[in-house]
């Protein structure tokens, strides 16, 4: 399989707070990896060390087949809801358009026709066309996460990420939400966060349970149940073989 990021003893630190420790793990192309475990664990840290948003303080992140570092390496980014402002008076389509920003500035941009109907496109394969001229202000959870979804694929991502894109919406959305995920696994690399990984159990290829450091990873159905339905057992770390021996 084809490596498309690998983490080589990474560790994290904020001021005096160790957030990752010695941590390996690597994404393969046609994943869909699910990230579990407990609160303060380090999830949504270890995503964002994969983006560059926080600095590493030992190991390295290296990217495609393990030869070089990032460099144009695309990557879509759908963060937790609650780290954005959902007042600004923009409308749906054009959160997604600006996903064909370029990174250099050009003097007197203008998106191309074919800018906007890729967006138009995107809108269409995530369900929300008919939302495209409303204000983001005026959408409903799961529309916004699936405004986000659709932004993030604008950049043509060899790698999805997402924190959490379940959090803060209702049953019926968060079945949504699963459902389009299934659908674009399919098409892109996905990397999941969530807190309601049972649900996703038939569809992820992977799920990996972490605590500041891959505690397990492998079958997902197996690495779930050792964490959530044997709940005495203690916390240790364990390789996914034992995993799986586990009766």
């Amino acid at each position: 399989m084809k490596e498309l990021i690998r983490l080589n003893d990474v560790a994290v630190e904020y001021s005096t707070i160790l957030a990752l420790r010695n941590l390996n793990l690597t994404i393969y192309e046609g994943d869909f990896l699910g990230i579990i475990g407990p609160n303060g664990g380090g999830k949504s840290t270890l995503m964002k060390a994969i983006l560059g948003l926080v600095p590493i303080a030992q190991g390295e992140i290296l990217f495609p087949d393990v030869k070089r570092k990032k460099v144009n390496f695309k990557m879509g980014y759908v963060p937790q809801m609650s780290e954005l402002n959902r007042q600004f008076p923009i409308s749906v389509f054009e959160v997604v358009l600006t996903g064909k920003l370029t990174s250099k500035i050009v003097p007197f941009f203008q998106y191309s026709s074919q800018n906007e109907t890729e967006t138009l496109d995107l809108l269409d394969k995530v369900g929300i066309l008919h939302l495209k001229d409303r204000l983001i202000s005026d959408l409903s959870g799961g529309e916004f996460q699936k405004m986000l979804i659709a932004r993030a694929l604008s950049i043509r991502p060899e790698v999805l990420l997402l924190d959490e894109p379940t959090a803060m919406i209702d049953n019926i959305a968060q079945k949504q939400i699963f459902n389009l995920l299934k659908k674009l696994s399919k098409e892109v690399t996905i990397v999941l966060i969530t807190h309601q990984g049972q649900m996703l159990l038939r569809q992820l290829t992977r799920l990996v349970y972490l605590n500041k450091n891959v505690i397990a990873e492998g079958d997902p159905t197996e690495v779930y149940q050792y964490f959530y339905q044997q709940p005495t057992r203690r916390k240790r770390t364990v390789t996914v073989e034992e995993v799986g021996d586990e009766s």
